[in-house]
Order: C-alpha cells, then sequence, then structure tokens
C-alpha cells in the first residue's frame, strides 16, 4: 500500500558541499591555476544556492589566495582582500555579475565567464542578473540579522 511506503527524498547538504568542492576544482584546472587543496567545508553557505570558499594560493610571493563562490550559479573568484564577512563578498559578486549580465543581455561576450560559441547570451544574461538580485537578496537578509 502506497501509505506504507517512505517518500524519503531529502536534499542532502553533504552531497551538495562535495558537488562545489567539485565544481571549484574544475574553475581552477580549467582555467590552469594552482591552488591548495580545496577545503572540506566552506566559510559560510545558504544551500542549495550558494557558498563561499577560501583556498589558498601557491607559489605567489604575497598573495595569499581567492575566495570562491559556488552554487546554482556561476564558480567566480576574487582575491582575498578587504572583505568584512560573508555580505561583503556577495555583495561584491552581486555587483560584479549585474554588470556583466548588462553586456551579455547586450549581446557583448565577456570574458568572466565561460559561455559556448553559438549561446543565445541575452540569455545567459537575464540568467546572470537573476543570480545577482538572489545574491544582492541574501546581502540584505544578512545585513538585518
Amino acid at each position: 500500500m502506497i501509505d506504507n511506503y517512505n517518500f524519503d527524498n531529502r536534499f542532502n547538504k553533504n552531497i551538495w558541499l562535495a558537488e562545489r568542492r567539485e565544481d571549484i576544482r574544475f574553475y581552477f584546472k580549467s582555467r590552469e591555476v594552482i591552488c591548495r587543496r580545496v577545503p572540506e567545508l566552506p566559510l559560510w553557505s545558504q544551500s542549495p544556492f550558494t557558498s563561499i570558499w577560501m583556498v589558498t594560493g601557491v607559489g605567489i610571493p604575497g598573495f595569499i589566495g581567492w575566495y570562491v563562490i559556488a552554487g546554482d550559479h556561476p564558480t567566480d573568484i576574487v582575491g582575498l582582500g578587504n572583505f568584512n564577512g560573508p555580505a561583503d563578498i556577495l555583495r561584491y559578486f552581486s555587483g560584479k555579475w549585474a554588470e556583466l549580465a548588462l553586456d551579455l543581455m547586450a549581446g557583448r561576450p565577456v570574458a568572466d565567464f565561460r559561455i559556448p560559441v553559438d549561446a543565445d547570451l541575452e540569455r545567459y544574461g537575464m540568467v546572470i542578473s537573476d543570480r545577482a538580485d538572489k545574491l544582492w537578496d541574501l546581502v540584505q537578509k544578512l545585513e538585518s540579522q
């Protein structure tokens, strides 16, 4: 009888985080950037949407590493710098992506995202704009806590 069947299809955060680590590894490998091991856990996450990781660099004098954002959006990096927590990091990516989305929606390719040559740039721009808005919503939420 169907009432006795367990429909347990819950979200597994550990699997989601492992997939984000793979996204980060692929990002660095595809760009031929050498880094130390990706940590097991992010600095911060709002699963299943986004996560912020700190990845240290290797062999670059005076350079410590990057903050990496990975999730239901492009994986992206910014050098460790003057950020005061997750809200600042998310604000940075939200602003950056909002600007890049405008270029994409105008049909201008951008170097920051690897998009197939035959892709609909306007459509990609709308997706990036949506993700930038969602990051901004998280910034507002974090700052109101």
